[in-house]
């Protein structure tokens, strides 16, 4: 009677680019696992790597690089000559990539962000330039400052957000999302038509009946916006020098072996 022998597993380290919360470890974690062919997945938080073991025959790296893009992050492949199969100089490669683009993103997000800032608190921690603060339009001027920092350079928390809700999950993202765009949906509403949104003025500061027009908050979105961009920023800093301190400890290894 024949048996058959059970082709044994391969294990993978697939470092992954995008990956900001522990809620988006277990979201990779649980695509992993459910992925075909795969009998064993965990995702480190830490080091930003996701260890799978499956069976090459069902599977292979590119297919579970697909399943983390399904999921909404990326994935690095191994290539030929990386230390030990765990992409160690195409790993070190991506996270530099990934940090000078977050890098240009928090730059024009920090140099839209003061003036906003300015203009709407800079009266109130000095009074004596509310008067020169508050002219016609300055609603409209945050308004033209705010709109890129939200939708450019803060627009991976939007795409990360709708593909969390595509897989009924929520993680940091969407707390980011839903907060910057419920300030600036009812700043730019206020500013279109503050009217509807006029708020009843006291008896004692105005006459019965009378309405002041609505406030717009467009610097509580973009200054959040950069303020986690930072956090990013030095995120991705760190993971960089990670892959160059691996690469440092590889070349302490000897060359040469004599037996």
């Amino acid at each position: 009677m024949g048996t058959t022998t059970a082709e044994p597993a391969t294990r993978v380290d697939l470092p992954v680019v995008g990956m900001h919360c522990a809620a988006c470890a277990v979201r990779i974690e649980g695509a992993l696992a459910h992925a075909p062919g795969v009998s064993k997945a965990a995702v480190n938080f830490a080091t930003g790597r996701a260890t799978v073991e499956y069976d090459p025959a069902a599977t292979a790296p590119a297919a579970l690089r697909d399943v983390v893009r399904g999921a909404g992050y990326d994935a690095v492949l191994p290539q030929k000559g990386d230390y030990a199969g765990g992409s160690v100089s195409t790993e070190e490669a991506a996270r530099e990539a990934d940090y000078r683009r977050t890098r240009l993103r928090f730059v024009v997000a920090a140099v839209l962000t003061v003036p906003v800032a300015v203009l709407a608190m800079a009266g109130h921690l000095v009074p004596s330039l509310a008067p020169a603060l508050d002219f016609p339009g300055r609603a409209w001027v945050e308004l033209a400052l705010t709109t890129p920092v939200l939708f450019w350079a803060g627009r991976e928390f939007f795409t990360g957000a709708w593909a969390a809700a595509r897989h009924r999950a929520a993680d940091m993202n969407t707390l980011v999302a839903i907060g910057t765009l419920s300030a600036y949906a009812y700043s730019v509403a206020a500013t279109l038509a503050p009217g509807w949104l006029a708020v009843g003025a006291s008896s004692e500061h105005a006459g019965h009946g009378a309405a002041t027009p609505a406030g717009v908050y467009y610097e509580v979105a973009a200054v959040i916006v950069t303020l986690i961009l930072l956090g990013r920023l030095l995120e991705a800093r760190a993971r960089s020098r990670t892959g160059g301190a691996i690469r440092a400890l590889i070349g302490l290894s000897p060359k040469t072996a004599r037996v």
